[in-house]
């Protein structure tokens, strides 16, 4: 090993499970999604936490799965906090919008104090967060 050299480690999104298809991963250092995002194609959906996330165009069936079982989901929101389940909850494309539904034990807090409980009916995610877009 030379002096002051670091060996590579993957970086932690590299764990997670592959975006399906059409997705792309989006690295820890990606900036925040507040201030919006360029979307490539209209309703695309931007999914990230500290450890990174995921952008995937819409498409009928499409779904990104998170969680804190880093290995078994694209996104993992509180990877060391018992309090969101490890399959917290699914981001599903179908009619034209997509829609989040808990599959977790708790709530999730969404905007505008909507908390979808897991055995409530999926939300249109339009309804629960709108980002503004970047001109």
């Amino acid at each position: 090993m030379i002096a002051g050299h670091r060996p590579h480690r993957p970086l932690d999104h590299a764990r997670t499970r592959p975006a399906p298809g059409g997705g792309r991963a989006l690295p820890p250092t990606h900036g925040s999604l507040a201030r919006g995002a360029f979307a490539p194609v209209p309703g695309t959906l931007f999914a990230l936490a500290i450890g990174g996330g995921m952008m995937l165009g819409p498409g009928a069936g499409r779904e990104v799965l998170f969680g804190r079982n880093r290995p078994e989901v694209h996104v993992c929101p509180g990877e060391d906090d018992p309090q969101v389940s490890r399959h917290q909850g699914t981001l599903t494309h179908r009619d034209g919008h997509w829609w989040i539904s808990n599959t977790g034990r708790l709530p999730i807090r969404c905007p505008a104090g909507r908390l979808p409980f897991g055995d409530e009916e999926p939300l249109p995610l339009d309804t629960v967060a709108r980002p503004r877009r970047r001109p």
